[in-house]
């Protein structure tokens, strides 16, 4: 009777071989970045795989700071936009940020 236990693989060892050959195969959604500013529009053919939407909005929102802060030190204005789209085609999201400098009457 141990002779046969040792022979075969348990139940959860099996499961586990199981779970691990999914997560193999496992696909993360694929997102795209569009970038609209002043100049236009530049659409993302490639996109990046991320877990979740939430993830995806997380990653425009870094993104967005990152370019708000770099017209900020080019001293630039303007409006630029992120819009994130997964498979289906119209975006899902749009972050957005207007750099303006105008004086302030007194």
């Amino acid at each position: 009777m141990r002779r046969d236990c040792l022979s075969q693989p348990s139940r959860a060892r099996e499961k586990i071989r199981n779970l691990l050959w999914f997560r193999t195969f496992l696909i993360m959604p694929r997102f795209y970045f569009d970038f609209l500013d002043d100049g236009g529009t530049s659409v993302d053919e490639t996109g990046a795989e991320f877990p979740s939407r939430e993830a995806a909005k997380r990653e425009a929102l870094e993104t967005l700071g990152v370019i708000a802060r770099d017209l900020g030190h080019r001293h630039l204005q303007g409006h630029v936009a992120i819009h994130v789209r997964d498979d289906g085609d119209p975006p899902f999201l749009e972050v957005a940020v207007t750099l303006e400098v105008k004086p302030v009457s007194k």
